[in-house]
């Protein structure tokens, strides 16, 4: 089971996780003779955050990511890394960051 807040950028903490691991035993372990467990003779249940390394694909991802910095894929273009200023339901707005020359 993957655990993530609706909207806002907090995170949720190892605490959160550990409580609704053991709520979710508890709800599958009553419900084992007769719900969809009752064929089951052993389980894991492994209750985690959905990874940094995520792809953004619904309004909500890039609402809980407003201020970080995002690569977007383009297609047939390269990458662009970016602040992500602003979604909607339609749209997202990324400010590109353009890294300063290097010098040698």
């Amino acid at each position: 089971m993957v655990v993530d807040y609706f909207s806002g950028t907090d995170s949720v903490d190892l605490d959160t996780l550990a409580s609704l691991s053991q709520a979710m035993e508890v709800v599958l372990d009553e419900h084992a003779e007769s719900g969809p467990l009752a064929e089951v003779a052993a389980y894991e249940l492994e209750v985690s955050t959905p990874g940094a390394s995520r792809p953004l694909t619904e309004p909500r991802h890039f609402r809980r990511n407003l201020g970080r910095k995002i690569e977007v894929e383009r297609e047939g273009e390269s990458p662009m890394v970016g602040r992500l200023k602003d979604v909607d339901d339609e749209s997202i707005t990324v400010q590109e960051i353009i890294e300063p020359p290097r010098r040698a």
